[in-house]
């Protein structure tokens, strides 16, 4: 297992991807988790169809912000993605 993980690493660290650039891609998908696990905690109505339609919309909308496929009106897509996830995550527990 340790040297399937060495092959990997070794061969994502031949892209020429920076540190940077896949650094800001984890934290943007993170970004999109939180609407999911703050409710969660916080909110008494949040059910399983709001968590499911908030990371799905969410990613959906970021990576379609990344690949160019969304107007971002000077924003960056996490942004966008973010709101989504909000968005997404109260109309699919309203449901």
């Amino acid at each position: 297992f340790g040297l399937l993980i060495a092959a990997v690493v070794y061969g994502l660290a031949q892209l020429p991807a920076s540190v940077f650039g896949v650094a800001s891609l984890a934290f943007s998908g993170y970004v999109t988790l939180v609407p999911t696990l703050y409710l969660g905690l916080r909110w008494e109505g949040f059910n399983r169809r709001g968590a499911l339609a908030s990371l799905v919309v969410g990613s959906a909308t970021l990576y379609a912000g990344l690949g160019g496929l969304l107007p971002l009106f000077g924003f960056m897509p996490v942004f966008w993605a973010f709101l989504a996830a909000c968005a997404a995550a109260w109309v699919g527990s309203k449901l």
